[in-house]
């Protein structure tokens, strides 16, 4: 029974650091509390196993004597397994395209393909030149511009294309040792020059590129984000890469044969002095930065955990947004959002809540939603006339022309037949839906940007470009290829005057809608105020009904408590 109970202590912290590596519980330091958990959860099941060993009595004894008369052999053979698994890291054994070539040939490719990674060296070499001497490295947290963001990944993207180059130059020349040392000496050590010198780089700029970012969780997820010109997760495996065992084989080994075959090398001396002190230097960035090999391993766990956790996470998420606790209407109709509309002006801000949803349980403060107002066509065009950034064309013309499906779906009606004239991100995306439909709520406050007409016209078109795009069940800022309501509103503001406050909830930069109503009252009356109260329609759970209220009580919804049961 006892070491039942153990067996059973061990599963569950093992569970409870596998939670907390997944949820990034307590950020940023969940995974040293996840690696105390897993560690502690080893040794009681260490605990456990010796106790039964104990219990084995004379069996365990003819085990023991068994394993010791073995002991020879079994050392033998983990010693071929470690060979054999060097021999196959060092010496492919597929045929090397190399050996199908003429001579006339081969020594045309390693001519050309020394130029080249001479040239590819200089040109990774710039690029991350330019990287360390500009600023965006430094910009540890949000907000991050549009074109920052941009920036940083054609810059990501210019180095995954040297690092494929580099990749095409090993594959090449992996297959160096087919080519017969004593026969052809220039051509053999030519080649593998070809192959070390390409391994050799590429990890000494990937070492570089993972100095600079630092662990900066927010830019890791901005160049691990999948895109059309890099695949999901590219960083995060260029640096898995750093600390590979095979990797760090070749190295060492190619740094023993170098020596052997340096004096056959055709190259310039300076070039084979410039190879080996890269090898060298290497060792000398592991050495002062070893945490990397204690970082890896717990980013992998804590991938393969969050891997595995998602889509619980995400069936969670969905499933919660789909329960309400109450089969009750809600306070504030349609019909009445129909009256209000026509305070609305493109550019506003809705914020909004419905009672007894179990989501609400997870979204930290009072207000769970907020979406854009961005009108009617006709709304557009009474509103952004005239601005200078439309060359002439009319506002509407110019959206058509910019995101024609976005438009598309904005010149239709709901299914109740209201004209379509709000932005929002829901579980099914980003959509088009009515100000009837989206305002039909128990809470709706509406707000209004202290903006110029470009600001706002700029926020709506940036809002158009988000459109289609899915919602964001890992709740990240730092991505945009999937977003949430408040991500949506926010990045569409970006760029202008207007700054929201964000926040840090486990790991990741988060703007919960309940910070815009407290940035209005905290900055209400003041110079910095950037907000404008429309009007604040409360629902009242005793009353059964919504009542149309002031700026005092709109300035203290953002402290009401979340739970529906205490709501009057």
């Amino acid at each position: 029974m006892k070491k039942f109970a153990k067996i059973l202590i061990s599963g569950l912290l093992i569970l409870v650091g596998y939670i907390i590596i997944s949820i990034k519980a307590l950020y940023p330091y969940h995974r040293a509390l996840a690696l105390m958990f897993y560690t502690v959860g080893g040794v009681v099941l260490f605990l456990a196993v010796r106790d039964k060993w104990k219990e084995l009595g004379k069996t365990r004894h003819i085990l023991k004597n068994k394993v010791y008369a073995y002991s020879p052999h079994i050392i033998v053979a983990l010693l071929l397994v470690l060979f054999t698994r060097a021999a196959w890291v060092l010496v492919p054994v597929e045929p090397s395209i190399l050996t199908a070539m003429s001579e006339g040939e081969l020594r045309k490719n390693i001519q050309q393909d020394l130029n080249n990674i001479s040239v590819l060296h200089a040109n990774t070499d710039a690029l991350l030149g330019m990287a360390e001497t500009g600023n965006l490295f430094h910009k540890n947290t949000p907000p991050m511009q549009a074109e920052d963001r941009d920036r940083l990944r054609e810059l990501w993207h210019e180095y995954l294309m040297n690092s494929f180059e580099y990749d095409l130059l090993k594959n090449k020349y992996k297959g160096f040792y087919q080519l017969d040392y004593i026969a052809r000496p220039d051509l053999h050590s030519d080649a593998f020059f070809i192959a070390l010198a390409s391994l050799t780089w590429q990890y000494t700029s990937a070492f570089r590129l993972v100095e600079l970012v630092d662990s900066n969780a927010f830019i890791e997820a901005v160049i691990n984000e999948e895109t059309e010109k890099s695949a999901a997760n590219s960083y995060y495996k260029m640096k898995q890469r750093l600390t590979d065992p095979d990797i760090l084989l070749q190295l060492s080994a190619g740094a023993a044969y170098l020596q052997m075959v340096k004096k056959d090398i055709s190259v310039e001396d300076e070039s084979i002095s410039e190879l080996v002190g890269q090898i060298e230097g290497i060792y000398r960035s592991i050495g002062r930065n070893p945490r990397l090999f204690f970082e890896n391993p717990l980013e992998f766990l804590e991938r393969t955990a969050f891997e595995s956790w998602y889509p619980l996470q995400k069936n969670v998420a969905l499933q919660a947004s789909c329960i309400r606790t109450t089969g009750r209407g809600y306070f504030i109709p349609a019909t009445t959002i129909e009256q209000y509309k026509r305070k609305l002006m493109p550019g506003d801000i809705l914020l909004e809540r419905r009672n007894w949803y179990m989501s609400n349980i997870g979204i930290p403060g009072f207000w769970p939603h907020v979406a854009l107002f961005v009108g009617t066509f006709e709304d557009i065009d009474k509103s952004f006339e005239g601005l200078t950034m439309l060359e002439g064309k009319s506002p509407s013309d110019y959206l058509r022309e910019q995101y024609p499906q976005a438009c598309g779906a904005l010149d239709t009606k709901d299914d109740d037949g209201f004209p379509k004239s709000v932005i929002e991100a829901l579980r099914d995306g980003v959509i088009m839906t009515s100000v009837e439909n989206s305002g039909h709520a128990d809470y709706l406050a509406v707000l209004r940007p202290k903006l110029s007409s470009k600001e706002k016209f700029q926020a709506i078109v940036k809002a158009f470009s988000y459109w289609g795009r899915p919602y964001d069940y890992n709740f990240d800022f730092a991505t945009d290829n999937e977003l949430v309501c408040s991500e949506l509103v926010h990045k569409s503001f970006q760029g202008s005057s207007l700054n929201f406050g964000l926040s840090m909830i486990n790991g990741r930069i988060l703007l919960p809608p309940n910070l815009i109503a407290k940035k209005f009252g905290e900055e209400f009356d003041t110079p910095a105020q950037q907000l404008d109260l429309v009007f604040y329609l409360e629902g009242n759970e005793e009353k059964q009904q919504f009542f149309e209220r002031g700026l005092a009580a709109f300035n203290r919804s953002w402290k009401y408590p979340k739970w529906d049961i205490m709501q009057k």
